[in-house]
């Protein structure tokens, strides 16, 4: 669950960013697509479309992923 600050669920002084050493991962169908639309509203990326290869045994995995950062400080990383 994601909440505002509603003074029921606070568990420290919150200083900007609030979101400072979290961010939320989302697994979207089309990674590049997502991209190039939020691209395409002026939306500033924290982190540019990135491939990342990784290798478990024999097998190769590769991940796309980028970041945009919220107006809370909260980091949202899309991935496929």
């Amino acid at each position: 669950m994601i909440e505002q600050i509603n003074g029921h669920w606070s568990v420290g002084e919150m200083h900007y960013p609030f979101g400072n050493g979290i961010n939320l991962s989302m697994r979207v169908p089309d990674v590049k697509r997502k991209y190039d639309e939020l691209k395409s509203k002026g939306i500033k990326m924290f982190r540019e479309l990135e491939v990342h290869v990784y290798r478990c045994d024999d097998v190769e995995y590769s991940d796309s992923e980028f970041l945009l950062q919220d107006p809370d400080g909260y980091l949202l990383r899309f991935n496929n």
